[in-house]
């Protein structure tokens, strides 16, 4: 298999590991799971998987919403519901994200979840029912598996100050938090991933967000592809540009037996989640 492309953008987690650039995608995978980043070019897969998003807003609040170039207008709140269900109906949505793994060289027998919508609008902080949108996490808390990667390609350019935070001195370091009260059979059938549960339910840290920094950001551009272990932590941060929406995709995924070190987690139906929202990549492409 040909070596994968170099990094447009990288983050080296401090470890005995290469200073070079991972060579195959089993690499890559390893060093995303000891805390290294990395952005990688737009590829024909990460760029279908744009193509649908603005397919989508044009469908949904109209061609003025998908402009070729500048970034997408703000979205209207109450359509939001209306945009995800329209990427939601697009054919072969997660064959599109299987495609993008594929892309990257992961073996057919990674698991896939469906691409899944993010919508951060500038202002979007201020609405009660948004508040749990910009918590402090890591995605295992809410049982995810110890071994997921996110890859997260951005449908219009996201400058870092757009884009989101991570909080790397914590890759290692316990951070207190409710992932105990988070059981993942409860919360689909209860709450749901648009749900409407109050801000305390949510495994949240029991401190401040600038407890955790220096915080790390990434300049990415729409297609480019940033990828990171779910352990990590990060924060959806409030979109500074006026009239703006930063929209992206998240896709999802385990390869291999591999795992993020668990030093917080305790939440609870990982292995159910992975059973009900994951598909292997050979059965999609």
């Amino acid at each position: 298999m040909a070596p994968l492309p170099p990094p447009v953008r990288s983050y080296l987690h401090p470890g005995d590991r290469p200073g070079a650039p991972p060579q195959t995608a089993a690499e890559l995978v390893a060093r995303l799971l000891a805390g290294d980043l990395f952005v990688y070019p737009a590829t024909p897969a990460s760029l279908d998987l744009v193509a649908a998003a603005r397919a989508a807003l044009s469908a949904t609040l109209g061609a003025e919403f998908a402009p070729a170039a500048g970034p997408c207008p703000a979205v209207p709140f109450a359509q939001t519901a209306a945009l995800r269900a329209a990427l939601y109906r697009t054919p072969d949505l997660r064959a599109r994200g299987a495609r993008l793994l594929a892309s990257l060289g992961l073996p057919r027998d990674a698991r896939v979840d469906t691409p899944r919508l993010r919508v951060v609008t500038h202002g979007g902080e201020a609405r009660a029912e948004l508040r749990p949108v910009y918590v402090v996490h890591r995605d295992t808390w809410y049982g995810c598996p110890q071994g997921q990667v996110n890859a997260w390609v951005p449908v219009f350019d996201a400058p870092a100050p757009q884009g989101f935070a991570f909080y790397p001195r914590f890759f290692e370091r316990a951070v207190p938090n409710g992932s105990g009260e988070f059981e993942y059979a409860r919360w689909t059938a209860e709450v749901g991933w648009h749900g409407a549960a109050p801000l305390e339910d949510y495994p949240a840290p029991r401190e401040e967000a600038a407890a955790f920094l220096p915080e790390l950001r990434f300049d990415v551009e729409a297609g480019q592809v940033l990828l990171f272990a779910s352990h990590h932590l990060h924060q959806t941060t409030p979109n500074p540009v006026a009239g703006t929406t930063r929209l992206s995709l998240d896709v999802r995924f385990v390869a291999g037996d591999g795992a993020a070190p668990n030093v917080d987690n305790a939440s609870r139906g990982a292995d159910q989640r992975l059973r009900e929202e994951f598909a292997p990549v050979a059965s999609l492409v």
